[in-house]
């Protein structure tokens, strides 16, 4: 801290002048955040990619420290004997978006306010916790030179989360940003997550009152980035009407309707009134030689239904991975019917609302009569 602005700070402490010494506080906490960005982006749980809530990072290493809202979630995942038990637990909690400050949570940089200086990095296939306590230990003894604000177990409790702050002010670079840090500062650490490249990785948060947060983070140095023209570019997402056979990203205009649409209806609740009729009227779905057309179907008529896009797979992994159908081939066939039909999006929501209206009434019929 500015040695000047922490005499001046104290001094009007000791005043009665409250609206002085609050000016000349926010000075001093502005200095700090012009070094780096550091807010983030906040969501409810794995279905949630709308929630507009964004927290200063030092907040949310403060909740996982103290537990508050995690702890007991914390305590049911790593209760799990299952890794589908244990995935749908984990779902369940938080997560943040440390690369900024998003209208929607996906890659469009269209969506993105304020990119950040920090970049999330994942550590995982340790075979225990005490291994990963080891990792841990020599990512804090070497904090410094690589660039690290905080250190923290994941969810898993076998597993590494670190936070590393840069001096990257281009969002269109930040794939490359990635992978500089791979190459430079974990040229041969196998546990480092190379799937954590995309703009809008997410981090679930957890419980973790041992979580290492740098002492020296105020005058922490960021990792220096220079783009490197010699790091192959991802294939690029599509995010106009026309889509893409390999991605799908909602338009603007897509999540607005569906924002519009969950007023009435959401998305889960209407999700599980259409999954309740297909196991009544499609008991044979399940079964070989059927599940694939039920996926591509169910696919098509979540689409025409207005559901976007994550939930639908979700729900679709949810149901089909566990007979056997692995998550990459339903992502495959839900990416397709999702943009063939695209121009459909949401037109047949209020038939099926009124369907179901018309259901509601009918039962009342059926008990209190005419």
């Amino acid at each position: 801290m500015d040695n000047s602005i922490e005499q001046q700070i104290t001094a009007l402490h000791l005043h009665t002048d409250h609206a002085a010494y609050t000016a000349c506080k926010d000075e001093h906490i502005n200095l700090v955040e012009t070094r780096f960005r550091k807010t983030v982006s906040y969501y409810n749980n794995s279905e949630d990619s709308r929630s507009r809530l964004y927290y200063n990072l030092d907040y949310i290493l403060e909740q996982i420290q103290t537990g508050r809202g995690l702890k007991e979630q914390t305590g049911i995942v790593r209760q799990q004997t299952t890794e589908e038990d244990y995935k749908r637990e984990k779902n369940k909690l938080p997560m943040i978006v440390a690369s900024g400050i998003f209208r929607y949570r996906n890659d469009d940089l269209g969506n993105l306010q304020e990119y950040s200086n920090l970049l999330v990095l994942d550590f995982d296939k340790f075979p225990d916790h005490e291994a990963a306590e080891a990792f841990k230990q020599k990512l804090i003894r070497y904090a410094n030179p690589l660039h690290l604000y905080a250190v923290w177990f994941s969810p898993s409790n076998k597993g590494i989360k670190a936070v590393m702050i840069h001096d990257n002010t281009n969002p269109e670079y930040h794939y490359n940003l990635f992978q500089q840090v791979k190459q430079k500062l974990y040229p041969h650490t196998e546990e480092f997550d190379k799937k954590c490249s995309n703009l809008t990785r997410s981090c679930f948060l957890c419980y973790d009152p041992e979580i290492w947060v740098n002492p020296e983070k105020e005058t922490l140095e960021p990792y220096h980035f220079e783009y490197d023209p010699c790091i192959p570019e991802p294939a690029k997402k599509t995010y106009n009407q026309g889509g893409s056979s390999k991605f799908f990203i909602h338009t603007q205009q897509e999540i607005e309707q569906n924002s519009s649409f969950q007023l009435l209806w959401k998305d889960k609740t209407l999700v599980n009134y259409v999954n309740s009729r297909w196991r009544k009227d499609y008991p044979d779905s399940y079964e070989d030689g059927h599940r694939h057309q039920s996926i591509l179907s169910r696919a098509k008529w979540l689409c025409l239904y207005g559901v976007l896009y994550e939930n639908a797979l979700d729900y679709l992994k949810a149901t089909f991975g566990r007979h056997g159908i692995s998550e990459p081939d339903i992502e495959g066939m839900v990416i397709n019917n999702y943009n063939a039909n695209r121009s459909l999006f949401g037109s047949e929501r209020s038939k099926l609302y009124a369907k179901k209206l018309e259901g509601q009434k009918y039962r009342m019929r059926q008990v209190f009569g005419e």
